[in-house]
């Protein structure tokens, strides 16, 4: 992989600030799909409330591919809720 933890952190968590309009950050995880070239962000956006987002990065240039919201039970995450 081209970019390292650190600095997908910062990209993620400076597209959350400037483009997605959030003040509250956590990173939650970071994970690297290497077969696509990909790392995927799961963001706490919540302020009071847990809001997870989830940014897609690309390797190669460090553009964000997507944003979405995360839903663990979509993402085939089988706990039960918090």
């Amino acid at each position: 992989m081209r970019l390292k933890v650190d600095e997908v952190i910062d990209l993620a968590k400076k597209f959350l600030r400037g483009q997605a309009g959030h003040d509250t950050i956590k990173i939650e995880s970071v994970d690297a799909d290497k077969k696509k070239g990909e790392w995927v962000v799961l963001a706490d956006v919540g302020f009071l409330t847990y809001d997870v987002k989830q940014v897609v990065i690309d390797d190669t240039d460090g553009n964000v591919l997507s944003y979405s919201d995360y839903d663990e039970d979509e993402n085939g995450d089988d706990d039960e809720e918090q």
